[in-house]
């Protein structure tokens, strides 16, 4: 059977997706992986285009849940420090969710290109750990399985990629895996409520966004994209050159 060539009709503001993921740029067995990648950031411009929206309607919800907990504590007060005080806007955790699994997909993606690519002789299935060294699977391929000829762009690659891991790749993947974890997961999708008692009244003294380590989520969404982008165009070119 010959193969379909795919046409694909991508929203407009995703364009520069397929500027820096041209199909058209990569051999047959690379490029079905090019397409997924461009597939991918799409789905990251699109996530972090509606953070900035979802975090002001998730500030509005946080002044409706404090309306509610001050009615509460009108009835029957409590003691206050016994407790966290949390607000869950679910459009905001599917964004964040979203948001920390695409950018992961998109690592797994760019691992397999070292295949598709000859760039290593063992097949790569992804940005997978190795114990407890994040990407340490594909790194370890890269320092014993590099194909002949090519162990000079298999050495640049790993340095890069290490230089990566340092600056945002641990930490977005770290995030990642948090989701999963009941109490650290819970900082990245939920807005905290720092409540004290002022005269009679029940009041706010802070309201900490959803984040990762000290940066509110659609901040740090912003930073990342930047790096997710330099990195994918670096690691393309010393692949495309290798």
């Amino acid at each position: 059977m010959i193969p379909r060539i795919p046409t694909i009709c991508v929203d407009r503001t995703a364009a520069p997706a397929n500027t820096l993921f041209n199909a058209n740029e990569w051999g047959e067995q690379s490029k079905p992986i090019i397409l997924s990648c461009a597939a991918q950031y799409r789905l990251l411009l699109h996530a972090l285009g509606g953070l900035s929206g979802v975090f002001r309607a998730g500030m509005e919800t946080c002044e409706a849940r404090l309306g509610d907990l001050r009615m509460h504590w009108r009835k029957a007060p409590w003691e206050l420090e016994r407790g966290r005080y949390l607000v869950e806007v679910p459009t905001v955790h599917l964004y964040v969710q979203a948001f920390l699994a695409t950018v992961k997909t998109l690592l797994d993606l760019l691992a397999q290109l070292t295949s598709t690519q000859g760039l290593v002789l063992k097949k790569v299935h992804g940005f997978h750990k190795k114990g407890q060294c994040i990407g340490g699977e594909l790194l370890e391929i890269l320092t014993k399985r590099a194909a002949p000829g090519r162990e000079g762009a298999a050495s640049e690659l790993r340095r890069y990629l290490n230089e990566q891991k340092d600056i945002w790749i641990d930490e977005l993947v770290t995030a990642r895996d948090n989701m999963a974890h009941p109490e650290r997961g819970m900082h990245q999708v939920m807005w905290e409520l720092e409540l004290l008692v002022g005269g009679a009244e029940l009041k706010c003294r802070r309201v900490v966004a959803p984040h990762v380590n000290d940066q509110p989520f659609d901040e740090y969404a912003r930073n990342t994209t930047g790096h997710v982008k330099l990195a994918s165009a670096n690691v393309l070119r010393i692949l495309r050159t290798a």
